[in-house]
């Protein structure tokens, strides 16, 4: 385990959150892996320090004035990293997708037969679009 009291974001490096551990960590106490998956995941992740403390820097980096988010894999289904990176993007963050659906890995209805609505999620990030990629077309704005 990291001593937390010394983790730092350091000035003109990228950080690299793994915001859910990763399969090859494992607990200090039970030596089990700690790796954050399925439902319950915000309770899970205040259970852990070093899991806490990336969320909480995660979301502190994304607010930071003219902060960019390179999105690569995420399905947008966690709703504690939705929070922060909306949050974020109410201020100046700028989003860019690397996704085979570009912009429509947003829209968690699209998949649903019948359903169609508004897409809060979609509504909420688009003024943040830096840019996407999907595997039709690109757009960088």
């Amino acid at each position: 385990m990291p001593d937390l009291e010394n983790l730092r974001v350091v000035a003109g490096q990228q950080p690299y959150f793994k915001l859910h551990g990763s399969s090859n960590w494992m607990t200090g106490a039970s030596g089990e892996r700690m790796l954050v998956l399925g439902g319950g995941k915000s309770i899970a992740i205040s259970r852990d320090p070093l899991l806490s403390w990336y969320q909480r820097q995660f979301a502190e980096v994304l607010a930071r004035p003219d902060a960019k988010l390179m999105v690569i894999g995420y399905s947008f289904g966690d709703e504690h990293i939705n929070a922060a990176i909306c949050h974020a993007a109410e201020c100046t963050l700028r989003i860019f997708i690397v996704d085979p659906e570009g912009t429509d890995v947003l829209d968690k209805l699209k998949n649903r037969p019948g359903v169609r609505g508004p897409q809060p999620l979609l509504e909420k990030l688009s003024p943040a679009f830096g840019g996407f990629t999907s595997s039709t077309k690109s757009h960088v704005q």
